[in-house]
């Protein structure tokens, strides 16, 4: 190996460091992330060895900066040279009885430029381990300034478009997915109410970690898998907003004109006349809804009506986080790469 990099002071110590996970994994670890007693994270990058030792680069690291890179956001490069957190990197050299041999501090003019990733180096989703982190988190960017009405209702909103993607994703709902007279707000609480308790625990989105002094973060406790599709949809309402505004437009317009609202467990409901009408406008929006499918929902619910609300409710979710997005507050994080296609 190189001389180490960096002035090897006498007595200097790392902070005393718990290791979080592997991120990068081939025949060992390639990159680690830690934390400190102070829960301020680093990331560990190797970066050399010998015979004797593994050479290791630890630096600092927020941890938004770090849900940016699992996410494929920002490169490795840009993370650990880039941000704007101390600057000062540690290399330590670790033995095969996992010893420390040699420490040193170091700034980043002296640091030996094949000691870091390329410019193009984001991270491998092949090299990433499964696990409990990678499986069941999802994280959101937060930006600007926020309201306390703000940090409940997104959420809060999110959660409620969750329950119904994991629901149509795998086709877990039973038959009795209706059943409500949805008009008013009664309907629709009491309706995601239900979604919720109907995704298994494991899977319940619940908040494991907030930070919102900007710019800062929220990390769910969920299926990655629907956190992602949550924003896929978000994202894919924003693409298409005039049009996708247009449908809903379509449909409420159609169910106010008809006096629909509170008549269909009622004699006034004309089925015959209106389900189908109701059918073609509920399956024109829910072509908006990425992850939602309309013939399982009309399956589940017997109605084009109630299928056709449900789905009215979700876009109106979808619109609202849209806009927190499209109003800089928030980031529904998608990598960069598609999974599995580095």
């Amino acid at each position: 190996m190189n001389p180490i990099p960096g002035s090897r002071i006498e007595g200097l110590q790392l902070p005393r460091l718990s290791k979080i996970r592997d991120i990068q994994y081939f025949e060992g670890p390639l990159l680690s992330e830690f934390k400190d007693e102070r829960e301020d994270h680093y990331l560990g990058h190797w970066c050399d060895c010998d015979d004797t030792a593994n050479r290791w680069l630890i630096v600092r690291t927020p941890k938004r900066d770090i849900i940016r890179l699992v996410n494929q956001i920002d490169t490795l490069r840009q993370t650990l040279v880039g941000g704007k957190q101390d600057r000062l990197y540690y290399f330590i050299d670790i033995s095969a009885d996992m010893s420390v041999t040699a420490v040193s501090l170091a700034t980043r003019t002296v640091i030996p430029d094949d000691y870091l990733p390329s410019t193009e180096s984001f991270i491998s989703a092949s090299l990433m381990p499964a696990d409990e982190i990678t499986d069941h988190q999802y994280s959101i960017l937060l930006d600007g300034d926020w309201s306390t009405e703000a940090l409940r209702d997104v959420p809060k909103k999110y959660e409620n478009a969750y329950s119904l993607l994991y629901a149509s994703k795998t086709k877990q709902a039973t038959s009795d997915l209706g059943n409500f007279p949805w008009i008013g707000g009664f309907s629709t609480v009491h309706f995601y109410d239900r979604m919720r308790m109907r995704v298994p625990l494991e899977h319940r989105p619940r908040i494991e970690a907030i930070h919102y002094a900007s710019p800062g973060y929220i990390t769910f406790r969920s299926d990655r898998r629907i956190g992602l599709l949550v924003a896929r949809s978000i994202h894919s309402y924003l693409a298409n907003s005039e049009a996708a505004d247009s449908a809903y437009s379509d449909t409420e317009r159609y169910i106010r004109t008809h006096e629909l609202n509170g008549s269909m467990m009622t004699a006034t409901y004309d089925a015959r006349k209106h389900e189908p009408e109701l059918s073609k406008l509920g399956e024109a929006l829910s072509r908006f809804l990425e992850g939602v499918d309309w013939n399982w929902l009309s399956q589940k619910t017997g109605s084009a009506f109630e299928a056709t609300k449900i789905a009215m409710a979700h876009f109106r979710r979808l619109r609202e986080l849209a806009l927190y997005e499209k109003n800089g507050l928030v980031s529904f994080i998608e990598p960069t790469i598609p999974e599995g296609a580095d």
